[in-house]
């Protein structure tokens, strides 16, 4: 008898061996941008090209030490980080005494008469808001992995580590681990009302890590916030765009203190505070001694050999019973990403980047209505760059969600 089962593709994860000995771990940071040491109070705008930094433009900086001094605000963008992550190494001591400001630009205001239109400017890594609706334009959504769709004339909040709060809709994207290392995504813009140009999404907050062989010290902040939605003033609900969501601060070295304030929140919309999720923050230490403020909470764990841009581990299952899955599944609770009929054992087809041949993937399988297991996969075959492996499970009734983990 054929069984009607219901795949919900759960995100992977992905573990890399831990590069450490006798209690040490080495960022990887070759040195060559020298000490960053900002320490005259004011806002000094981070730009690569100004500051003579990053001569290969790839958006990991090698540091020998970092200081952030007290009273200074750090600004990274996106314009000037073409778009993309920051990854801080340094070799030294990671001192933040100050505040390092990655937070996404609030949505255009809505207003009579308003036909400047912008798009909001994201933090590095993070995706721009959508436009507010016009007597001659709809609204449009804001972009990114988490974007949610437009329903009727308000802008809603976009997705990360959660679905947007006042919608409850977005896709939930990213992982745990920070890898790969993803901002946050923007809010809808609002529609036309009346006579009043709407206002605009919120931009997404941007991401960080910041990897250092000897210690983090943060007694300022790290901000990673999403923008507030824009909207019209003494105005409550339309015209009123979205809020953008929290992006990701990832710490790692081998002692991690200080009292400070880390921080990855969603945007507001007027009138529902916050509207967008919160994003990620991590702290991976030997030694955790932050006693400071986290939010949203940061996970904690023992530091490991994060890869760089060029060379993320990927995993993701390609096909279930010759069935194609989608590029991102879901693996929600209650739809499954694709559908089989089938009483005969299933094959799943796995796709891999960047992790060692030979590699055993797990998968875990979790079904509603046969119980739990873990099926291991064939040894990956071909090349890093690009290998592949099948595994079999048994056949499953009704709903069955799977996740892939690759250890070595």
């Amino acid at each position: 008898m054929h069984q009607k089962t219901g795949i919900r593709i759960a995100v992977l994860s992905l573990l890399a061996a831990v590069a450490a000995t006798a209690q040490s771990i080495n960022s990887g940071s070759t040195g060559v941008d020298g000490a960053l040491n900002l320490v005259t109070p004011g806002t000094i705008l981070f730009d690569p090209t100004a500051l003579g930094l990053d001569a290969d433009g790839d958006n990991v900086f090698h540091f020998t030490t970092i200081n952030i001094g007290a009273g200074v605000t750090v600004k990274l963008t996106n314009a000037k980080l073409k778009g993309k992550s920051v990854i801080w190494l340094a070799s030294g001591a990671v001192t933040i005494s100050g505040t390092i400001d990655l937070n996404g630009a609030n949505g255009q205001m809505a207003g009579d008469g308003n036909t400047a239109n912008h798009l909001p400017e994201p933090g590095p890594g993070g995706f721009h808001g959508g436009l507010g609706g016009t007597p001659s334009a709809g609204p449009t959504l804001g972009a990114g992995p988490g974007a949610v769709p437009i329903m009727g004339g308000t802008g809603f909040g976009a997705a990360h580590a959660t679905v947007g709060i006042d919608s409850a809709s977005g896709q939930i994207y990213g992982n745990a681990a920070l890898v790969p290392l993803r901002g946050g995504s923007g809010g809808s813009g609002g529609a036309f009302f009346g006579s009043q140009s709407s206002g605009g999404g919120g931009a997404g907050g941007g991401a960080l890590r910041i990897f250092s062989s000897a210690s983090i010290t943060v007694n300022g902040a790290v901000s990673a916030n999403g923008g507030d939605g824009g909207f019209l003033t003494g105005s409550s609900g339309s015209p009123t765009g979205g809020g953008g969501s929290g992006g990701g601060i990832h710490l790692i070295a081998s002692t991690i203190s200080g009292a400070g304030t880390l921080t990855a929140t969603g945007g507001r919309r007027e009138g529902a505070n916050p509207s967008a999720s919160v994003g990620r923050i991590r702290l991976d230490a030997f030694t955790h001694s932050f006693t400071g403020v986290s939010n949203p909470p940061a996970s904690k764990a023992g530091p490991y050999q994060v890869p760089l841009p060029t060379n993320v581990p990927s995993l993701r299952v390609v096909t279930v019973n010759s069935t194609s899955v989608p590029p991102t599944p879901m693996g929600l609770s209650n739809t499954a990403d694709i559908t089989i009929n089938t009483a005969s054992p299933i094959p799943v087809a796995l796709e891999a980047r960047n992790i060692p041949i030979g590699t055993i993937i797990k998968v875990n399988v979790f079904s509603d209505a046969g119980g739990d297991s873990v099926v291991n996969s064939a040894p990956l075959a071909g090349t890093l760059a690009l290998s592949t492996a099948t595994a079999t499970i048994p056949p499953q009734p009704g709903f069955t969600r799977l996740s892939i983990r690759a250890t070595w």
